[in-house]
């Protein structure tokens, strides 16, 4: 096996694995906004700022379409891909944590 070979399945089962986070993703935030819609959230999900939280539920949903469509065409790089999800995800997940109170809201 040449190291080009190495560098291709590696970067092949990068992008499958991003693939499936990326559907992991589109599941969570549909969730969410299926909950929110359906008025099934629970209480302390957002206590802090509602609106704030709904909208940012709302947002995730549309980055996880977005993120995944662009993994499916490698519009960008593997690193560049990564970086960006694995950036917003964390962004999100602080919003939402603060939006529900910290820790203790049951979100973290």
């Amino acid at each position: 096996m040449t190291a080009l070979s190495e560098k291709s399945d590696w970067e092949q089962s990068g992008w499958q694995a991003l693939r499936f986070f990326g559907g992991y993703r589109i599941f969570l935030a549909l969730s969410m906004s299926l909950l929110i819609v359906s008025g099934y959230l629970p209480d302390q999900f957002g206590q802090i700022l509602p609106t704030f939280f709904r909208i940012t539920v709302f947002a995730y949903l549309g980055f996880a379409i977005l993120s995944f469509l662009l993994t499916e065409q490698r519009s960008l790089s593997f690193r560049r891909d990564t970086l960006l999800q694995v950036m917003l995800d964390f962004s999100v997940l602080a919003i939402l944590l603060f939006t529900s109170g910290g820790v203790s809201s049951g979100l973290g």
